[in-house]
């Protein structure tokens, strides 16, 4: 079995996610004044007594990346697929654009669409001890109908829509778009289908997706106030010299790296604060309360109110 490959990482500072190699949904996250960070995720729970098996540990981050633990996942048989994730400006959503081509002895009879997954707080499988909160929250139900479905569990709830497109708007004999109807099933797992008949004829098949946390999103922060403090900027070493043929490439690093900071890592609270995590799905070490934000916006107005 060869190693999966590393997830496609799409944010906007308000919410985060992660999509497999072929589009899989592995995971989507967002911050929750009341709960911290909460997670939509196919994992399947982490036994808590495994905490500090180093074994145990690496094994449930490993599947992380694997898309049989997709929340979401589409199926269209052999037809050749693209797809593109977006998480438009100030929404806590994002939207997957998939495209299916197919010649007429491979084309499927229709598209699956599966949901099998929970929102929670992360279950942090850590090696060292870090005092995590020990539940992850109500457990997770379904709610369908009129073609949306709904799911409620720790947090705020997530709407999923499934949308058919009509690729080609100037043909009067296709269908206009329509949403796809999902039917949850009783498992063990939250778990939900949507199929959508491959329209006769047709050599493409498009399909819009839709996941979006219901709170809504916090006002956009003013950074021109004059609440905002220059920062001084001190003397520091000089700067490092690398071989010409390495600066572009270090370049795209630096802004790969200050991407996934500002758009997964640095998410967006209230106004101008955020919260920063280590990383979205490893490390997300945010156990944020409404009782914690009191005591930080203290903190930051020096007003400093010890922790019994």
């Amino acid at each position: 079995m060869t190693a999966p490959l590393k997830p496609h990482d799409v944010g906007n500072g308000l919410v985060c996610a992660s999509f497999g190699i072929d589009g899989q949904w592995l995971s989507m996250a967002t911050l929750d004044p009341g709960e911290g960070f909460v997670e939509l995720t196919g994992l399947p729970q982490f036994d808590p007594d495994l905490r500090g098996n180093e074994d145990a540990v690496h094994r449930y981050r490993s599947w992380m990346r694997r898309e049989e633990h997709a929340f979401l996942f589409v199926d269209a048989g052999r037809a050749r697929s693209s797809t593109r994730q977006d998480a438009p400006r100030s929404t806590r959503g994002l939207v997957q654009r998939l495209v299916f081509s197919a010649p007429i002895q491979d084309r499927p009879t229709g598209i699956r669409v599966r949901f099998n997954g929970r929102i929670a707080r992360p279950a942090l499988a850590e090696i060292r001890e870090v005092a995590p909160v020990t539940d992850e929250g109500p457990a997770t139900e379904l709610e369908a109908g009129d073609g949306t479905l709904r799911v409620v569990g720790a947090g705020p709830a997530v709407v999923v829509q499934v949308w058919l497109r009509n690729a080609d708007p100037g043909a009067v004999d296709r269908p206009v778009d329509a949403r796809a109807q999902w039917k949850v099933l009783p498992r063990r797992m939250p778990t939900a289908l949507a199929w959508i008949d491959w329209p006769e004829g047709a050599g493409e098949v498009h399909l819009d997706i839709a996941c979006t946390f219901e709170t809504p999103a916090p006002e956009a922060p003013d950074w021109r106030s004059d609440a905002v403090a220059p920062v001084e900027v001190m003397d520091g070493p000089r700067p490092l010299h690398v071989p010409a043929r390495l600066v572009k490439p270090l370049g795209r690093m630096n802004q790969r790296a200050a991407s996934y900071v500002r758009t997964c890592t640095a998410l967006q609270l209230d106004g101008s604060e955020r919260c920063l995590v280590a990383d979205h799905r490893i490390l997300p070490l945010s156990r944020t309360r409404a009782e914690d934000i009191a005591r930080l916006r203290q903190l930051a107005q020096g007003r400093f109110v010890p922790v019994a």
